[in-house]
């Protein structure tokens, strides 16, 4: 009977192979050319700050925002990380695109991934509240 059953599992990943994974494939989008154009030195400095930014907050929505029966859908995941790093890999270098226009990026993808599923107005305004933290530092 025991060989119809199989037990899968894995561990999560710890802070530092997802910031090795997603540092690698948001470094080389920044370092690479696109259509003959790169991006700025101080976009491409960004780079790996964004990306611990990102899993400072995934981290904070998962212990913060915890799923509630009326709130069953605030549950976090890899692939919310991912979406962030994916939206953001959207974006080839153009005329103006600064530092300052990176940062704006990284704001609208979180608030587009992980804002957008907020259905209470505390919810949202500890989010903004930790996110204006996150850029400041």
């Amino acid at each position: 009977m025991m060989r119809h059953f199989n037990i899968l599992c894995f561990t999560e990943f710890n802070d530092a192979t997802l910031t090795r994974i997603f540092s690698t494939i948001v470094d080389w989008h920044l370092g690479a050319k696109h259509d003959g154009k790169q991006f700025d030195n101080d976009v491409q400095r960004l780079g790996s700050k964004c990306v611990s930014a990102t899993l400072q907050a995934y981290r904070w929505a998962m212990r913060e925002l915890l799923p509630t029966p009326q709130k069953v859908h605030y549950t976090f995941n890899l692939r919310d990380f991912s979406r962030v790093v994916q939206g953001i890999m959207l974006h080839v270098p153009c005329e103006g695109f600064d530092g300052g226009s990176f940062i704006r990026l990284w704001l609208h993808e979180m608030l587009r991934v992980f804002g957008d599923r907020l259905i209470e107005d505390a919810d949202r305004e500890k989010f903004h509240t930790f996110l204006m933290e996150c850029m400041q530092k």
